[in-house]
């Protein structure tokens, strides 16, 4: 079990049990634990507990280098307000949340000459825009609202 969301591959969701008082998922039991509350193992005694909370936004887009090789958080609530714990490519630190704004970019059609990166995320474009893939960089653009 991975023990937060960016943790887990294939964006698997984690056990939401507090890791910091050493609990697993209990797969059966805690019939009585209020809705807003999952069911944990504990030194072999199931107990109700609030799941572990997960900030708003996403991780930064991560270059392809790696960073420091220290485990300095292990999930979001070991963050400061704005920061959620990411992978550097060898351990995890805080880093500011990104704010994925709505919609979806449109379709790259591998025809721009601006081979550049303009931006790395959403919180670099002004207004509604969004970061997206040009075919060849990546740069801000009027979202597409709806289905793509």
């Amino acid at each position: 079990l991975c023990s937060c969301d960016g943790d887990c591959p294939n964006n698997e969701k984690s056990d939401d049990c507090p890791r910091h008082l050493n609990l697993a998922l209990a797969r059966k039991g805690c019939e009585d634990c209020p809705r807003d509350h999952i069911c944990c193992v504990c030194l072999g005694e199931e107990v109700c507990v609030p799941p572990v909370s997960k900030k708003p936004g996403v991780c930064p887009r991560r270059c392809l280098d790696f960073g420091n090789c220290a485990e300095s958080c292990s999930c979001d609530s070991d963050c400061s307000d704005h920061e959620k714990c990411c992978s550097n490519g060898c351990g995890h630190e805080c880093m500011p949340a990104v704010i994925v704004k709505p919609g979806h970019c449109p379709r790259s059609r591998h025809t721009s000459k601006r081979c550049a990166e303009f931006c790395s995320n959403d919180s670099d474009c002004p207004d509604n825009d969004k970061c997206c893939s040009n075919g060849c960089g990546r740069e801000c653009m009027e979202p597409q609202i709806g289905e793509r």
